[in-house]
């Protein structure tokens, strides 16, 4: 996955890529109000494309990025609330 900032329409949610680093500024709470800020120092993505970010600890899985499944299809970062089925689409901003 190349580095850069991926964001969303709007560019009010992005997720920032720099070498291992990765970086989530996401909106978690279900009135999509509140962002949330958190970097993990690794992350790696499986065969499969899913994104998995660590060390995370297990407040994070359960209540942060890790209640989400993130996939990298090739081109952008693709979102999934587990709960709800929403999707959101993060693109590599230019």
């Amino acid at each position: 996955m190349p580095g850069g900032s991926y964001q969303t329409v709007g560019g009010d949610q992005q997720i920032v890529v720099q070498g291992e680093t990765i970086r989530f500024v996401v909106r978690l709470d279900s009135l999509k109000t509140i962002l949330h800020d958190c970097t993990f120092p690794k992350h790696s993505i499986w065969p499969n494309g899913h994104i998995q970010a660590f060390p995370m600890r297990e407040a994070e899985s359960v209540l942060g990025v890790g209640k989400f499944d993130w996939t990298w299809n090739g081109t952008n970062i693709i979102s999934v609330n587990v709960a709800t089925g929403e999707k959101l689409i993060f693109s590599h901003s230019k």
